[in-house]
């Protein structure tokens, strides 16, 4: 399937179309006309007929004799008319990018491209002409996994239309950790041997200081290059990665970036050397800290200076106001005079009520536009684009006991140790008790199990989903941030992935007395929790568990034989 989008010529992908169909195979030109909802149908009627007249023209001069189709749609937006022409799980998507790489970036940024970099609704290739229209030799350059094995077959498809060469190619960069290393080649020989055409295949393993260097240049000597698009955890992720996004603006070659279907953790890249067990227990003996570690705040101040850090705490406001003076006679009383902290703001939705108490206490206060009760992670998006400083602290503004350990306690190991990027902390387990147990009952019941499932690095990390951390602002900016109250748990997965198991810790910050969490709002938590961990298990793109999903929750409340339904927006999108 080929669409036909505005400002770019999709002509010349015909070729490719019809070499990946073959003779069993069909072309499908897709033309997609928007119609927003409740205006007039005599415009979109017009550029429907003369998208028909142009799919026919374009059919007749450059598919001749192959069998093909020309279907024009009619949806709320490009992406959405794509999503619903394509029709099942052996498509193919070819989506045609201009030859500048300026033009190339700028138009990646924006629908439906983002789109479709993000989720792809079936196996999809970014294709951008070269200086050759008869191809007589590819490169594949891959290391393995889902995106490779589908840029491989698209080559060897290549190959056998017009008889051409394949070389496939992998680029050891000396310097890395050797076990990593030992992984990708181990994919890379895997993902060679499993290939039908193994025998006829070219191999290539090279040691260059730069991938991106080494693949340009041979791909000189090539007339297509074939590459897999970056793999993420995040499936938001409109960014096909640093090497293909340098083909495309560097190379003369035809450049093909393959993106399969198949969602791809890059834990396939990442070698267990050790049981997950041991990994987990020495992570947890080495990286869990106490808050008096670091109560010395002369100490920690010296150091922060000596390392030429800033701080700054940024306060999540929450439905409550009442606690806001507390917070700052800490950061006024008990810190200012330690030259700890150098930048403090409260952030709040639009509630004139939390602003004028922040601003009767002497907070700063920053209102966050189309922040909903519960958008935590809209706030925390929010303070890192407000504030300066190299190290943020944040704090939930409900505590109702607040210290100044809630700083030093999450800062101190930043501070003291460049490792780390992120810090969690975590409160004394809670008393006995249904509403004191609530919130912990989320993290534990919602978040653990799956944790210990799917992600059994983070395992020994004892609440997921609290507010109370501390994170290098560059590192954080780097990352995508979920808008609702499990985005501590998004960005904890993604330092992970970004960044590794040992640069995260976590710190003991003793008692924690706030507002109880009531069952509705635990409700929400779980939802949100469940929503980011689909996510980054790549469920969330696909399509059967995106058609049946709803933004909402429902709870249930029952009095005597009667039942009354509500429902709480709960959906978590990423920032």
């Amino acid at each position: 399937m080929v669409p036909v989008l505005p400002g770019v010529d999709a002509a010349g992908t015909l070729t490719l179309a019809s070499d990946l169909a073959g003779a069993a195979g069909s072309v499908v030109l897709l033309a997609v006309v928007p119609v927003p909802r409740g205006h007039d149908l005599a415009g979109p009627t017009t550029a429907a007929r003369a998208a028909r007249r142009q799919l026919r023209a374009l059919a007749r001069e450059r598919l001749g004799s192959v069998s093909h189709e020309t279907v024009v749609r009619a949806a709320d937006s490009l992406l959405e008319g794509i999503h619903e022409a394509v029709s099942g799980d052996g498509d193919v998507l070819i989506i045609a990018l201009p030859e500048r790489g300026d033009e190339i970036r700028a138009l990646l940024a924006e629908e439906p491209y983002r789109g479709l970099v993000a989720a792809p609704v079936c196996d999809t290739i970014f294709a951008r002409p070269g200086r050759t229209a008869e191809p007589r030799s590819l490169l594949v350059s891959a290391r393995g996994g889902p995106h490779a094995e589908a840029a491989l077959d698209v080559a060897l498809r290549i190959a056998r239309t017009h008889g051409a060469a394949v070389t496939v190619m992998h680029v050891d960069v000396p310097g890395g950790e050797p076990a990593l290393r030992q992984q990708e080649q181990r994919l890379f020989q895997s993902l060679v041997a499993r290939s039908a055409d193994a025998p006829r295949l070219r191999t290539s393993s090279v040691a260059a200081g730069s991938a991106e260097d080494a693949v340009l240049a041979e791909a000189e000597r090539h007339d297509v290059l074939v590459l897999g698009a970056r793999v993420g955890s995040s499936r938001r992720e409109s960014d096909l990665g640093a090497l293909p996004l340098a083909a495309l603006a560097r190379t003369s070659a035809t450049v093909l970036v393959v993106k399969s279907r198949r969602p791809v953790h890059p834990a396939l890249f990442r070698p267990r050397r050790f049981p997950v067990e041991e990994v987990v227990n020495a992570w947890f003996v080495e990286n869990t800290n106490h808050c008096r570690e670091y109560a010395n705040l002369g100490e920690l101040a010296a150091q922060k200076q000596a390392r030429g850090l800033t701080l700054g705490v940024a306060l999540i406001a929450g439905e409550s106001s009442d606690t806001l003076a507390a917070h700052a006679r800490v950061l006024r009383d008990e810190l200012s005079a330690t030259r700890l902290v150098d930048e403090v703001a409260l952030f709040a939705g639009d509630s004139p009520g939390i602003l004028e108490a922040a601003r009767a206490a002497g907070l700063p206060a920053v209102a966050v536009g189309g922040a909903a009760p519960g958008q935590r992670g809209r706030l925390m998006h929010a303070s890192l684009d407000c504030m300066q400083s190299d190290v943020i602290v944040w704090i939930d503004a409900e505590i109702r006991n607040p210290h100044a350990k809630l700083v030093y306690g999450p800062a101190g190991p930043l501070i003291a140790n460049e490792r780390l990027a992120y810090v969690k902390g975590f409160f004394d387990t809670p008393a006995d008790g249904a509403e004191a147990d609530l919130e912990a009952l989320v993290g534990e019941l919602a978040v653990r199990p799956l944790l210990n499932l799917f992600f059994a690095e983070l395992s020994g990390v004892i609440d997921p989903l609290g507010l109370e951390q501390a994170v290098r602002r560059t590192a954080a900016r780097q990352l995508p941030m979920f808008s609702g109250d499990a985005a501590p748990l998004g960005l904890l997965i993604d330092m992970l992935d970004r960044h590794g198991l040992n640069a995260i810790a976590q710190v003991a910050l003793e008692e924690r007395i706030a507002r109880p969490l009531g069952l509705a709002e635990a409700n929400r938590r779980s939802f949100s929790a469940a929503q980011v961990l689909t996510s980054r298990l790549g469920l969330a793109g696909e399509a059967a568990v995106h058609e049946r999903a709803t933004p909402t929750i429902k709870i249930i409340h029952q009095t005597g034989e009667r039942f009354e339904v509500t429902s709480l927006d709960a959906r978590e999108t990423e920032l």
